[in-house]
This record gives structure tokens, C-alpha cells and sequence, in this order.
């Protein structure tokens, strides 16, 4: 009797091959996982995008008042939200003909929905333009009645000014939050010492404190009403 001593190598690939039903079972698993994964996945990218987006913000807020005591003139942060521009956005700028006048500081003159470099006309000298896109499901908001301006003091490093057009309104705390659809929400405060911090009105984003009830003697944060 005749052994083979090589295996015939056709048949050996073949049983290695995988056969069509296991092909379409692997692809049916990749599926499922896919389903299961991608809405966490997209949930961690949203919230990663929200909390950047805040850490941001402060920054700027800190660069402003920085600005504001370096420069020794008056810095204003200007915010904006249309609901039918496809944007919201703010602005740090300053006076060019009056830099310690504080009247000098016309919101008017900054719209930061235009390319940055080119948001401030007139008068008034764009320092720094920031744009959110509300594709990215962002918006930045105030509470309604508070002015979209405010302005550092270039003395004290604290908060000049409320501005509403070129008229001081009082002095009092000036907030921003940062809302992310569908859910997500971060409160940026700046007290009248200019110093700004985050909080959470919610408590859905892990990892910040609750936002202070408002309290009118203290002049702190109205509210701002979820989206």
C-alpha cells in the first residue's frame, strides 16, 4: 500500500477557507456591535467637544481680563446667538480712540459671525473671534434679560461693566452657558472680581459642581432656562 507523504496542498487551503455562512455571521456580529457602540461613541465625543468648548471659553475670559490690566484699557466680550445663523459665537475687543473710556466700547461695532480678522469696524479693534457651529448640535447662551456685553476694568481686572448698546447697567456677575443637544449643559460665570468659573445647572456633565441658586442680593446668575 502507497502512502501519501506530501498532502495534495488545494485540499489543505480549502480547509482553511471560511465557508459563506460564517462570512455573513462575522459581518452580522461586526453589525450588532456597531449599533451597540456608535451612540456611547458619539455621546463621549459630544461631551469631549462641550467640556472643550468650556475650557475655552474660561480661557478667554482669563486672557481678556489679562488683556484688559496689561494693555490698561478697557476689554469687552461680546456674545451672540440668532437662532437663524448657522452660528454662535463671541468676541474680545477693544476701543481704538478711547481705550479708558468706557463708553467708548460700542457692541455695535463686532459682529463674530464674519471671518475672524474682520468681525470689529469703526472704532473698535477685534482682539479675538471665536465661532461655534451649531452642526457640532453647540450654542452658547445668556440668561435673556442680561446683555450679550460685558467689559474688563483695566484697573481692578474686574468686571467694569454690563453693557447693553454704550450704557453701564449695574454691576453684577456675567454668565455664558455652553448647551450641547441633546443633552449636556456647562455655566461659565464671571464674578464682578473677574474671575471665571464652570459649574454644571444640571448636573449632566460628571465631574462639575452644581451651579448657585440665583439670588438677587448677591447679583449672581439669574438662570438660564433650559433649551
Amino acid at each position: 500500500m502507497t502512502r501519501c507523504l506530501f498532502p495534495n496542498p488545494t485540499r489543505r487551503r480549502a480547509a482553511r477557507a471560511f465557508t459563506l455562512l460564517e462570512v455573513m455571521i462575522v459581518i452580522a456580529v461586526i453589525g450588532v456591535l456597531i449599533v451597540l457602540v456608535a451612540p456611547s461613541m458619539r455621546e463621549m465625543i459630544g461631551m469631549q467637544r462641550l467640556r472643550g468648548t468650556a475650557t475655552q471659553l474660561v480661557t478667554d475670559m482669563q486672557f481678556a481680563r489679562s488683556e484688559a490690566v496689561s494693555r490698561n484699557q478697557f476689554v469687552a466680550v461680546g456674545m451672540r446667538n440668532n437662532a437663524a445663523e448657522a452660528m454662535t459665537c463671541y468676541v474680545v475687543y477693544t476701543s481704538k480712540t478711547n481705550p479708558l473710556a468706557l463708553w467708548a466700547l460700542d457692541p455695535s461695532g463686532c459682529d463674530c459671525t464674519a471671518v475672524p480678522g474682520s468681525a470689529c469696524s469703526a472704532t473698535q479693534r477685534e482682539v479675538r473671534t471665536v465661532q461655534i457651529p451649531r452642526d457640532i448640535e453647540l450654542e452658547l447662551r445668556k440668561p435673556q434679560l442680561q446683555p450679550r456685553t460685558f467689559a474688563f476694568n483695566p484697573i481692578s481686572g474686574g468686571i467694569g461693566a454690563v453693557l447693553a448698546s454704550s450704557a453701564e447697567i449695574g454691576d453684577r456677575d456675567f454668565c455664558l452657558e455652553v448647551t450641547r443637544r441633546p443633552r449636556g449643559r456647562l455655566r461659565i460665570t464671571v464674578n464682578v472680581a473677574g474671575r471665571a468659573s464652570v459649574c454644571s445647572p444640571d448636573l449632566s456633565v460628571p465631574g462639575y459642581d452644581p451651579c448657585p441658586a440665583p439670588d438677587s442680593a448677591l447679583k449672581n446668575c439669574p438662570g438660564i432656562p433650559a433649551p
